[in-house]
């Protein structure tokens, strides 16, 4: 469980100087301990920020928060008549602002160079949520550390991330999440990074990027936030994000690599498949330290040692970072394995997917299966634009090719995943269409002792839903 510390308190005074805004009634001097952007889970002494979103207006609660107590609001500027023909308008504070979603930004940029911590942030096509609780688990052996939890790494969530930073923190390590050109540079010059990584470079969200080169691009964009003299943790195994080194090198920046190259300043060797998990060793520079880490997939010792290289950049010694590791757990539905009663093996890959992590998941599905049965359960991968079909289609080729037996298929792109499997020799009568109730009724029917199932697609398909029947039908009461 993480631990509370109290986070670093607000004056209005501080308010008006983070957010260069204008003070439209009250002087109130009170220590106010936040800010919050949700009326439901607002509490006494909070400020609260009404944020204009897409599916959502906080300006409608602003007489809710009023109603719950709170003393200080900030509103954007058009909003004003609003509050200025309350009541609140003669005990409590309102500031304006040109714009809430902006002056969040600017609060935690304010609050993350008030607070004494340092910032580690990470980006990536693949990975950030894996390495960041990695990472996290390796910094939490040795510092004080908060860190993102959930979702929130986007314009929202960064921001309120960093506004939980409290005195006593030593270390954040954040998540930096996009979907359009722009937006990693915006979240980077709010957290004023220490340590940056890039993970890797990945088709994730083309449809709003339209290329390889365009996500490239924004995932640099990481580079225009780190501090000068900073450190920025580069995939020595991904020829894209490699080409990197030289804007991060002429940014005054320092470069550390990770990977399985011989080449890369944190390397592993050694792979080998335990009955509990991967065994690897990590070379840091010349030292070498084994690793022993409940968790499968080779995608998955390239996470490992992107938090190794952060705790080695962080200062830590190689064995307080093994330490550190020893007490990671994978977060639910990303990569969890689980044996049923009945004696079948389920990977619960069902957080997300992208075509990187479907081909990284049907990987360790043929590593782990080996001469047993292997059963792809598949949905959708979502926000490929117009490359939906063919990578779906090169997801059904990568089944087939992978010698895995059972392909079960759901969602829009079901068709193409189909069709990628069949062109490459995977049989109709081993391919199930339909809904995830149809698929749930026919795999109670064919899994048998020592199938392997993976269940994976992206976040919106709910294949969880799957997992957990599956999951019911196999285990005894």
């Amino acid at each position: 469980m993480k631990k509370r510390y109290e986070p670093i308190g607000w004056k209005y005074s501080t308010i008006l100087e983070a957010t260069e805004g204008v003070l439209i009634c009250g002087k109130d001097d009170s220590n106010y301990k936040g800010i919050s952007i949700d009326t439901r889970t607002i509490e006494k002494g909070e400020v609260f920020l009404a944020i204009k979103g897409e599916n959502f207006d906080g300006h409608n609660f602003i007489n809710k928060a009023i109603e719950s107590g709170v003393k200080c609001i900030l509103i954007n500027s058009d909003r004003i008549n609003e509050v200025i023909k309350t009541d609140f308008a003669k005990y409590g504070t309102c500031i304006a602002v040109n714009n809430t979603v902006e002056a969040l930004g600017k609060l935690a940029h304010f609050k993350r160079l008030r607070s004494k911590a340092d910032v580690l942030a990470i980006t990536g096509s693949n990975g950030k949520t894996t390495t960041k609780e990695l990472t996290k688990a390796v910094f939490s052996e040795d510092f004080k550390t908060h860190y993102t939890t959930g979702n929130l790494n986007n314009e929202i969530g960064l921001p309120l991330t960093l506004l939980d930073l409290s005195p006593q923190h030593e270390w954040a390590v954040v998540e930096m999440g996009m979907n359009h050109s722009g937006e990693i540079h915006n979240l980077s010059m709010i957290a004023k990074p220490d340590i940056g990584i890039i993970t890797n470079v990945g088709p994730a969200h083309i449809e709003g990027l339209g290329s390889l080169r365009n996500i490239l691009n924004a995932k640099a964009e990481i580079i225009d936030g780190i501090k000068r003299k900073g450190k920025l943790i580069l995939n020595a195994d991904d020829e894209k994000v490699i080409r990197l080194r030289k804007k991060a090198e002429d940014n005054d920046i320092e470069v550390i690599t990770f990977g399985r190259s011989k080449n890369a300043d944190i390397r592993a060797k050694g792979l080998q498949l335990g009955k509990n998990g991967m065994n690897f060793s990590v070379l840091f520079k010349g030292e070498e330290i084994l690793m022993e880490l409940p968790i499968y997939g080779k995608h998955m010792v390239s996470n490992v040692l992107a938090a190794c290289a952060a705790g080695y950049c962080a200062g830590m010694s190689p064995t307080a970072i093994r330490k550190g590791l020893k007490k990671f757990k994978p977060a639910v539905g990303r990569f969890n394995i689980e044996e049923t009663d009945i004696g079948f093996n389920v990977i619960n890959d069902t957080y997300n997917a992208n075509p990187a992590s479907m081909e990284a998941a049907l990987n360790t599905l043929k590593l782990l299966k080996k001469k047993e049965r292997g059963i792809a359960i598949l949905a959708d991968m979502l926000e490929l634009g117009d490359s939906s079909e063919d990578l779906h289609k090169s997801v059904g080729e990568m089944v087939a090719n992978k010698g895995i037996e059972k392909l079960y298929v759901t969602g829009t792109f079901a068709k193409s995943i189909i069709k990628g499997a069949v062109s490459n020799g995977l049989p109709d009568s081993d391919i199930f269409e339909g809904t995830k109730e149809e698929i749930i009724e026919n795999l109670k029917e064919i899994v048998d002792r020592d199938d392997w199932l993976l269940v994976k697609g992206s976040r919106s398909m709910k294949m969880e839903e799957v997992t957990k029947a599956i999951m019911n039908h196999g285990n005894s009461d």
